[in-house]
């Protein structure tokens, strides 16, 4: 029985990959010339770039993954005590990483510090309807713990507007601690892993993100059909069960496929217009899920143009600094390669939720402002040596008000359409492992839908 998965970003790789492992037929159709979507790597004038995650969080299902793939040699861990900083004021402050830096940081006023310190001892209950971000930090310690820590740390994971963000969709498990344990603080100290248990570490490859896809692309070989666009779907017949036509364009050629089971890995607006033809509350649903545009600007510099000592993972920008950037990550100072012996690199982001006017700009206009800013927090002298700008009109999915209702409401739908299946970052998290983790899922779905099959 036949599986087509339509999408070769991370996900639809993830999957259609678990379902070959699982001796399935499977074809993953991507219609761009390459796979891996937004993960992808350039070498420019000795100098490394990601062109859009910059690292990820490991965890169980991708580091089994890497394991499996052979690249355990290959794979970089960054420092899990590396600095990190938030501007304020003008100047860098590290962001503190636990009690004692907490009690010494200037980043929150003492109220706010009594408030943390004292949360496991407050008992609370979280609202019966869905709460912002914003609304359950100012509820639980306060508006400069939102301002200064909390609303960077959204714009850098999710480039969101923590007023909008679900705490629920976005943060789950510190709804989930609140409520079972009046504490999120006791929660989080109630979920810690047993002793032992490797913690999640910031990573990436010795040649950057795309070795991944790559890898994935090569162990999918002759299933990945590159260059295949998806004109529509039907209900159809295959191997006598209801199935689906996929009428495709392939290398100009129009084909029809058969499949028992359909994945759509892709991001909403595609989705949305093939699942639309199917039912038209797909296509509502989906395109009630908001994206938040973000350029990427990458630069090398001799280390000698830069005053700062720039050890550490990177900066964090509050709105009230009013910077065009979102945050900066100190690339070679993560990871081994990324800039030739006596430069440096680094990467910032512009744009995001709260800032979505900067992309009427040019690319040109956009990397000029983020280069000037960058240079005047780190104190860098002269022109980069060499610059990279690649600009994504809908970079991450946002988890906002909602978006609960969203995803139940997608599932209620794929319920009148068996064999019908959904895999993406707006469904459980924009972040690769999130995404590998819900492509797993996925893939085990399938795999049970055509077991039932199979034995009807």
């Amino acid at each position: 029985m036949r599986t087509i998965v339509i999408g070769g970003g991370i996900s639809g790789l993830v999957c259609a990959h678990r379902l070959l492992q699982r001796d399935h037929d499977v074809l993953l159709l991507e219609e761009s010339d390459r796979a891996g979507g937004v993960i992808g790597t350039i070498r420019q004038d000795h100098f490394q770039f990601e062109l859009g995650p910059q690292s990820f969080l490991s965890n169980a299902t991708l580091l089994e993954l890497i394991s499996g793939l052979g690249l355990d040699g290959e794979l970089l861990r960054a420092d899990a005590k590396a600095p990190r900083y938030v501007l304020l004021g003008g100047a860098l402050q590290k962001v503190p990483l636990g009690p004692p830096d907490l009690l010494g940081t200037s980043l929150l006023s003492v109220g706010t510090k009594l408030r943390l310190l004292s949360e496991p001892w407050r008992r609370s209950r979280p609202p019966e309807d869905d709460e912002s971000v914003a609304a359950f930090v100012r509820r639980k310690f306060g508006d400069d713990l939102l301002q200064n820590l909390v609303g960077p740390l959204v714009s850098g994971i999710h480039a969101g507007d923590p007023e909008r963000l679900s705490l629920r969709s976005a943060f789950p498990a510190l709804h989930q601690w609140e409520a079972a344990h009046g504490s999120v603080l006791r929660g989080a100290m109630k979920s810690r892993p047993p002793k032992g248990t490797p913690r999640p570490g910031l990573c990436s490859f010795r040649e950057g993100m795309q070795t991944l896809v790559h890898r994935l692309a090569d162990a999918i070989g002759e299933s990945l059909s590159l260059s295949t666009r998806v004109e529509h779907i039907k209900r159809g017949k295959a191997n006598g069960h209801a199935g689906f036509d996929v009428h495709v364009t392939r290398r100009g050629h129009a084909e029809t496929l058969n499949a028992d089971a359909l994945v759509l890995a892709t991001p909403t607006q595609a989705a949305a217009a093939i699942a639309g033809e199917l039912s038209g509350a797909f296509r509502e649903l989906l395109a009630r899920i908001e994206y938040a545009p973000v350029a990427v600007v990458g630069a090398g510099y001799r280390r000698e143009q830069v005053a700062h000592p720039v050890e550490g993972f990177g900066f964090l920008v509050p709105r009230k600094e009013k910077l065009s950037v979102l945050g900066t990550v100190w690339s070679s100072s993560l990871f081994a390669g990324r800039a030739p012996v006596g430069m440096v690199s680094f990467t910032s982001f512009v744009g995001g939720a709260t800032n979505v006017e900067w992309m009427n700009s040019s690319d040109a206009q956009i990397a000029e402002v983020a280069e000037r800013e960058v240079a005047q927090v780190l104190r860098i002298s002269g022109p980069p040596v060499t610059s990279m700008m690649r600009h994504w009109p809908r970079a991450l999915p946002q988890f906002n008000l909602g978006h609960g209702r969203i995803v139940a409401g997608l599932e209620k739908e794929l319920r009148r359409f068996p064999g019908l299946f959904l895999a993406g970052s707006y469904l459980s998290g924009p972040s690769v492992g999130s995404c590998a983790e819900q492509a797993v899922k996925t893939a085990e779905a399938v795999q049970t839908f055509l077991s039932a099959q199979e034995s009807a």
